[in-house]
């Protein structure tokens, strides 16, 4: 009987340092694996289109609010301005520019007695109303698209006590203030952070 057989060694197991199968250099790389630093892109927060702006601001407040022209136009790239929104941020002009839309917008309410005393719930006579920190509460959680917690509805509500205040207590100029922070910051799909005045 003839018997064939061969004899070898698995991964250098015999001391030496041969390279496995799929590698350079002795290492443990796998097949196709990417060698060198990978550097991931920069992250970006998706801008509101105009027209997504526009359908912003009516659904919170109603198709009887005039949105202002005056807006950082839609950018494109490729042809189009959904990837622009995606990945250009707003300009200092552009933010400067939806601020002083928000402020448009929360006048246009409060000019009309009957309209700010529907969407605040009451006609308060001092920022220490229940009614104000309701609106706040119930205003924010739609501007901001989650709620806002205790502290943050303190701090608007303290803004309302501030601005009253330097209007010889008019309760109506605090509200539109705290309207329009919270209009401004509509424009931002997905904020996650504190309620601020201006972002």
């Amino acid at each position: 009987m003839v018997v064939i057989g061969c004899t070898g060694v698995l991964n250098g197991s015999d001391g030496s340092s041969r390279p496995s199968p799929g590698t350079a250099g002795g290492g443990s790389q796998s097949p196709g694996a990417i060698s060198g630093k990978v550097s991931a892109g920069a992250a970006s927060l998706k801008r509101l289109r105009v027209e997504e702006y526009t359908n912003c601001i009516h659904d919170l407040l109603g198709d009887g609010v005039r949105v202002p022209k005056e807006l950082q136009p839609d950018l494109a790239r490729g042809g189009f301005s959904t990837i622009s929104a995606a990945v250009d941020p707003y300009s200092s002009d552009g933010i400067e520019k939806f601020e002083a839309a928000a402020s448009d917008i929360a006048g246009q309410i409060f000019q009309n007695p009957a309209s700010a005393a529907a969407l605040v719930g009451c006609v308060p006579t001092k920022a220490s109303d229940t009614c104000v920190a309701s609106f706040i509460q119930n205003f924010g959680k739609r501007a901001w698209r989650r709620p806002l917690d205790a502290s943050e509805v303190q701090r608007w509500v303290s803004v309302v006590a501030s601005v009253s205040e330097s209007f010889g207590g008019d309760v109506q100029k605090g509200l539109e203030l705290a309207l329009a922070g919270g209009v401004d910051h509509a424009r931002i799909p997905l904020h996650a952070a504190s309620a601020t005045l201006a972002t």
